[in-house]
């Protein structure tokens, strides 16, 4: 009884030689194989059980002609049906392999198993019990039967530690022993490079061979449980990405410091990017947001650090400029900061007001164009709301919003945008009467938002409750002269949410 699929490769990898072995073909790292013709003779006779040997035989030979031929008729697809997606061969190499075989279709490989061949047998048997597996238990060439739901009157009985090739032999009332099959998964054929952090798979080895190919080390490091150094040193230089695969916790920031530069920056997701220090850090924000939001965090906790060093990285310069309230005296980062102008949105935004915005709107044309009050085309309004945060031309919003509905091509746009109409516009002052070409908009997010403005208002006005918002169940009582106590968390739209929050707080 071996639960886990990889405790049942490492037994079948294990004791499988010199045998005929009836299992999954990835449990022992090989493709889908053709099946031999001699499996459909005994399926024939599980079909067909009252039939004579002649009869069996003619409608094997014709079975075999029609696959041959691949004509497709009453018997061949039911053949299809226990055996799908196979291929067939007169030659059998010793391996069945039971990928997509139903019972009926892994009943007749037992039966092929046990009535044309001599040599022992193992069997990865995955379906509901059947007598033939009472036949094979019985027979002097059973070397191993695997399966969870079979009880079957054999000797030994093999169940897995729950550790990587540690098992328990047992003999009923007579003995228990605990032994180790050393033996290493192999590679399944098709097996696929991880393409981020998120995608590897770990096995449980506690050590692996040597590679001799990248996608063979990359496929070892994978199985490695906790990482092991020394195999990452061998292979470091060669295969970089399996090395860093297979580093343990302790060793990321050295390798990283060596290898780093030969791998995709995603990679550094396995390690805790806290670890790194600052001058690593750095390097890695400014291709990678996760450190770069950990870079901001450090300057926060203590500027002074940071800012006594020579700064030379615009990654440094993004997370001073997003920390302002946390320096007192900002060095003047603006050039270097525009040479790589990293989250450039947010912080145009946090530092609208400050004294070198004039330079920092450089780094995007529609904060410049916004901050140089140059929007006069409606196509100018459009691609400055869609790209600039709200709270910036908030003040604008109404007269933008009455020109790009009054045309079949603004509204078409406006349907598309996603923004928190109900909190831009609740103490705009905004008639309902403004609005009612909301309902001339295609479907869309920007519809959904602005029709809870609508709604809102026209409730407001007529002395009525809002009815349920879409974008937030709340949205229409911003327009009403109290707030109702709302749920902390929400699943709605958060601009809005934290609107409503403010509300309350007045």
């Amino acid at each position: 009884k071996l639960g886990r699929r990889i405790d049942r490769s490492v037994i079948v990898n294990g004791i499988g030689s010199n045998a005929i072995l009836m299992v999954d073909g990835d449990l022992i790292g090989l493709p889908l194989a053709a099946l031999p013709y001699g499996i459909l003779r005994n399926w024939l006779k599980i079909n067909h059980p009252r039939l004579s040997s002649n009869s069996i035989e003619e409608r094997f030979t014709r079975l075999k002609s029609d696959l041959k031929l691949k004509s497709s008729n009453s018997l061949t697809r039911k053949v299809l049906n226990d055996f799908p997606g196979r291929e067939w061969t007169q030659k059998f190499d010793g391996v069945i392999d039971t990928r997509s075989l139903s019972q009926r279709g892994g009943e007749a490989a037992l039966l092929f198993s046990l009535e044309e061949n001599e040599l022992p047998i193992v069997v990865d048997w995955r379906w509901k019990p059947v007598k033939s597996l009472d036949r094979l238990a019985s027979d002097s060439r059973c070397r191993l039967v695997i399966g969870e739901s079979i009880d079957l009157d054999l000797p030994f009985k093999l169940t897995s530690s729950g550790e990587h090739g540690k098992f328990n032999l047992e003999m009923q009332g007579r003995l228990h022993l605990p032994i180790s099959v050393v033996h290493e998964t192999k590679m399944p054929v098709d097996w696929k490079i991880p393409q981020s952090p998120a995608e590897i798979i770990r096995g449980n080895s506690g050590s692996v061979r040597n590679a001799e190919s990248e996608l063979e080390a990359i496929w070892l490091a994978c199985q490695l449980e906790s990482g092991d150094d020394v195999w990452a040193d061998k292979h470091e230089m060669q295969y970089p990405l399996a090395s860093w695969i297979a580093s343990t916790t302790n060793s990321h920031t050295a390798r990283w410091r060596r290898i780093g530069g030969l791998l995709d920056p995603k990679w550094a997701g396995l390690a805790d990017l806290r670890s790194f220090d600052d001058s690593d850090l750095a390097d890695l924000a400014s291709v990678d947001d996760a450190a770069l939001s950990i870079l901001v965090e450090r300057i926060r906790n203590n500027p002074f650090e940071i800012l006594s060093k020579p700064i030379t990285e615009p990654s440094v310069a993004t997370a001073i400029l997003l920390s302002k309230e946390w320096i007192e005296e900002k060095p003047d980062i603006v050039d270097l900061w525009l040479s790589q102008p990293l989250r450039a949105s947010e912080v145009l935004r946090r530092n609208w007001n400050e004294p070198e915005i004039s330079r920092l709107v450089e780094a995007c044309s529609h904060h410049k164009m916004l901050f140089e009050n140059q929007i006069v085309e409606r196509e100018e309004m459009l691609a400055l709301m869609e790209d600039v945060h709200y709270s910036l031309w908030k003040t604008n919003a109404i007269s933008w919003l009455s020109i790009c509905l009054s045309s079949t091509m603004g509204r078409a746009a406006l349907s598309m945008l996603d923004l928190p109409w109900p909190a831009i516009l609740w103490e705009q002052g905004l008639k309902s009467e403004e609005l009612v070409l909301v309902h001339h908009m295609p479907e869309g997010i920007g519809k959904d938002s602005l029709l809870d403005v609508l709604e809102g208002i026209t409730a407001a006005e007529q002395g009525m409750n809002p009815p349920l918002g879409r974008i937030h169940p709340y949205s229409g009582w911003l327009f009403q002269k109290s707030v109702p106590i709302i749920p902390l968390a929400t699943e709605y739209n958060l601009d809005v949410h934290l609107e409503l929050h403010r509300r309350l707080q007045q």
